[in-house]
């Protein structure tokens, strides 16, 4: 099997930029002879425009000076230039233009239509984009890959990577809530990935939340509970507008604040999360775990108590999760057998507390 071929998008970024020939990098990208799908060759102008905005070498001066001089307007109300100005101060310049293609930023139609104006990247960044064309087809593929993914059908996987025993949940949890505890240097970078993944699992949370931007904190009476904020994806955490939103937990919160503490003993770069050797099975990745997250809390709902015991499994993952109604089939493809376990809730979860030291997936972390 011959290597699939990338793109340099470096090259392909210097001939849009300085160059100024974004008409020949789309036809380049398009009449690539290697067959993609149109999800893949979607992906690659997302990842070529993303590389783009991160870039300062192409932001343009003023357009921060434009974004002020909007928020000094007196004709739109205080609320949305008060708004207007935490963006201006506290987010990066690709999260101003991920502010800008949110439907609606504020409450004031004209405010909004004039802060999408604004242009905050050198020409002829916004003539290089994906072709309509390829829009519908890419949704399909992303519909394919959501029917392939429930009937266990993977171009990588077998349907044994999407299917797991109670028993083998139960012992994840169990070597997550250890590691918490593990005698390791936590600013080596694999400890503390390894760590990361414990606390996805535990949590239901992303790897950036608990690397950087999550803040926790306990709810008096239920230790399997927080409440928590800073949460991925989502624009007002991004200038700390966001509520404190309550979520169940797989172990005590006192366990997951030592966790996330010792995490951030290390520095993490965003998007670097490549680790060597898992705690955990390697087809494990983020979707799993809060897939896994968010059924097994259900199983212990008696326990946690996060909603009332009669909520329906679909109900209790979108409240779990964070997440809405339409993305909860995305975080529901795993298999659980539930006939070979007979003890019940209680009895699990007191294992899981009552559980000595020990990494029974895949032996002793690195020091």
């Amino acid at each position: 099997m011959t290597k699939r071929s990338t793109f340099n998008h470096i090259a392909l970024i210097h001939q849009i930029m300085e160059q100024g020939d974004p008409e020949g990098v789309t036809k380049l990208i398009m009449n690539n002879p290697e067959k993609r799908r149109a999800k893949n060759t979607s992906r690659v102008f997302y990842n070529i425009r993303n590389k783009i905005i991160r870039n300062p070498k192409y932001h343009l001066p003023d357009a921060i000076t434009n974004l002020r001089a909007l928020s000094d307007k007196l004709e739109y109300p205080a609320s949305d230039r008060i708004r207007l100005k935490k963006i201006i101060q506290e987010v990066p310049m690709h999260k101003i233009h991920w502010f800008q293609n949110n439907k609606r930023t504020f409450e004031n139609h004209d405010l909004n239509a004039e802060f999408k104006s604004i242009k905050l990247f050198r020409d002829p960044f916004y003539d290089f984009k994906c072709p309509e064309e390829l829009f519908d087809e890419t949704r399909q593929n992303d519909l394919d890959d959501i029917q392939d993914r429930h009937m266990h059908k993977h171009t990588r996987k077998t349907a044994d990577n999407f299917e797991f025993t109670e028993s083998q949940i139960d012992a994840m949890i169990e070597t997550a809530r250890d590691f918490i505890f593990a005698p390791v240097d936590w600013k080596f970078r694999p400890n503390s990935l390894r760590l990361v993944e414990c606390l996805c699992l535990l949590t239901g949370r992303r790897k950036w939340e608990i690397m950087n931007t999550l803040q926790i904190r306990s709810v008096p009476g239920f230790p399997y509970q927080a409440e928590i904020r800073g949460i991925a994806k989502s624009q007002s955490s991004a200038i700390q507008e966001d509520d404190w939103r309550r979520i169940p937990l797989l172990a005590p919160i006192d366990e997951i604040v030592q966790g996330i503490t010792q995490v951030r003993q290390f520095l993490h770069t965003f998007g670097n999360y490549s680790l060597g050797k898992s705690l955990f099975p390697n087809n494990m990745n983020h979707t799993s775990f809060r897939d896994i997250f968010s059924s097994t809390t259900y199983r212990f709902r008696d326990i946690n108590k996060f909603q009332d015991i009669s909520c329906s499994e679909m109900g209790w993952k979108k409240e779990s999760l964070l997440i809405s109604f339409q993305n909860v089939c995305h975080y529901s493809a795993l298999s659980f057998d539930r006939n070979n376990e007979q003890q019940s809730p209680h009895q699990s979860q007191q294992q899981l507390t009552d559980s000595e030291m020990a990494y029974p997936l895949c032996g002793s972390p690195d020091n």
